[in-house]
């Protein structure tokens, strides 16, 4: 499973149209690793070569307070072995 950085190109990682995408904020649990696990099961039954891709961003914007924000769990390393147990192909952060 790869991981991509936010500053690294993620056209190196997958091909347009051949992908699933699970959206998160990181800090992941059981609703999202079930959807990781649907979606890399849908990414292979269509033949999708670039399988399921988790983004993983934090918005400031959806914070009122920033300390809100700073103290927001931050575990990349955790989600994306996570992610790795359910099928997931990459993530993206």
């Amino acid at each position: 499973m790869w991981i991509c950085r936010d500053h690294e190109p993620i056209d190196d990682f997958i091909s347009p149209g051949e992908s699933v995408l699970v959206p998160t904020m990181g800090a992941l649990h059981k609703g999202h690793l079930d959807l990781v696990q649907q979606a890399a099961e849908h990414a292979e039954r269509h033949g999708l070569r670039s399988g399921c891709v988790v983004s993983v961003f934090v918005n400031p914007t959806q914070f009122d307070e920033p300390t809100d924000y700073e103290r927001y769990a931050r575990v990349l390393d955790d989600d994306a072995a996570r992610c790795r147990e359910c099928g997931a192909a990459g993530v993206y952060a």
